[in-house]
């Protein structure tokens, strides 16, 4: 699934460079094409590999809308916490990101113990190592 977000990204960020509104990343109304792409894509991925489609489309939504809903604010974060060192408010946004991201993902898939596949556990643990 991580290769899947990792695509549909780059697919998002070209349609935003495009001028296609929806895809900007600045919160979640503005970035709702860039979560149903990313849901999509997801959901693909686990219908053709037998997973739990609604498990994987779900987990996809709830990580991007939170991820989106708190982008500023991490970054703010990251920005007063890093002293001024960019590469590092980088890579402390990044990481709170992906954790909230795979936090969010976690839970909604999470209602059933049984919907987390191999793929969701390689993402939580992807978001955790970066």
């Amino acid at each position: 699934m991580q290769l899947v977000g990792e695509v549909m990204g780059q697919v998002s960020d070209a349609l935003h460079n495009s001028g296609v509104s929806g895809f900007d990343e600045t919160n979640v109304k503005n970035d709702i094409g860039r979560i149903i792409l990313e849901a999509a894509g997801s959901a693909a991925v686990a219908g053709v590999t037998g997973g739990n489609v609604g498990a994987a489309t779900g987990s996809s939504v709830a990580g991007n809308v939170l991820s989106s809903a708190t982008l500023n604010s991490v970054k703010q974060w990251a920005d007063a916490n890093s002293n001024g060192d960019p590469k590092l408010a980088m890579a402390l946004t990044n990481a709170i990101e992906n954790a909230i991201a795979a936090g969010g993902g976690a839970i909604a898939a999470g209602n059933n113990p049984n919907t987390l596949t191999d793929a969701d556990i390689q993402q939580i643990q992807n978001a955790f190592s970066n």
